[in-house]
């Protein structure tokens, strides 16, 4: 049997000890994986080099759903929002769909429960996320409002960054009580930032 706080894993007894107590809840966050497994796979697939991204937006556009409107839509950066309840405050998941040129990465693979291939952990997994969380979720009966920020560029120098106009002409991500960017980080909270600065 696992012990107290074993890490959920191979040899930890986390899926034996799941699957008799809640069968459902495993068959369940197994469909959510292999869903997202799918959807970042999907998504690496698409061409998506800095500079070159129109593929990848008009496709990632596509999959927002109709209950988020562009609040802004400038140059390679979108906030899609919904309509904002006052009383709610306002989380933001923040995504880039841009990657750094090919490197024999393409196609990409699901191998070994996980998805291989060019920009699948920086940043089409954290894309696949922000994406399949606001298709799932019904904000009219949550506690706060939901909304998306994409951009591209984000593997080019500063002075290509579209987040600055974003920034300038963008009235609701001033409301923003939370800010999450899907970044890759090992499964720890990195509250700073190491990157541009804009």
């Amino acid at each position: 049997s696992p012990r107290s706080g074993s890490a959920p894993g191979e040899g930890s007894g986390w899926r034996a000890v799941t699957a008799r107590l809640c069968p459902g809840t495993l068959r369940a966050m197994s469909a959510l994986a292999d869903r997202l497994a799918a959807r970042t796979l999907e998504l690496v697939d698409i061409p998506s080099t800095s500079g070159s991204e129109a593929a990848i937006r008009e496709h990632v556009l596509e999959l927002v759903p109709p209950t988020l409107v562009p609040e802004y839509a400038g140059d390679e950066a979108y906030l899609l929002a919904p309509q904002r309840r006052p009383e709610r405050p306002l989380v933001v998941l923040c995504a880039h769909y841009d990657t750094v040129p090919p490197q024999g990465n393409l196609p990409g693979r699901i191998a070994d429960g996980a998805v291989h291939g060019l920009g699948a952990s920086d940043m089409k997994a954290g894309l696949a996320v922000a994406l399949e969380l606001v298709r799932d979720r019904n904000d009219a009966e949550g506690p706060y409002d939901t909304a998306l920020l994409l951009f591209g560029r984000e593997e080019l120098p500063a002075d290509h960054n579209p987040l600055p106009a974003l920034f300038d002409g963008s009235s609701v991500v001033h409301e923003a009580a939370l800010a999450i960017l899907l970044e890759p980080t090992d499964l720890t909270v990195q509250a700073g930032c190491l990157g541009h600065l804009v």
